[in-house]
């Protein structure tokens, strides 16, 4: 809430110049975490995204950073 849009929305077009000139193959999702409380990606944003992906989709209160909450990798994998 600090920053200016300008400065966030480099950050953002940095980020997307990052990911298109990495060699990282694409991963295939299988379970999905949509945190109700993300504050970064709104809920129903994800929601729509997600919608007709037949991925088995999980509706927590987590925050956009789930590893606060989520304490191992089993819980996740569960």
């Amino acid at each position: 809430p600090h920053r200016s849009l300008e400065n966030q929305k480099e950050e953002l077009i940095f980020l997307q110049q990052m990911i298109q000139q990495s060699h990282v193959g694409t991963y295939e999702w299988n379970k999905i975490f949509i945190g109700m409380d993300d504050l970064i990606i709104p809920a129903s944003n994800q929601s729509l995204f997600w919608k007709d992906k037949n991925k088995h989709i999980s509706i927590t209160s987590m925050p956009h950073y789930p590893f606060l909450e989520l304490k191992s990798w089993e819980d996740i994998l569960l």
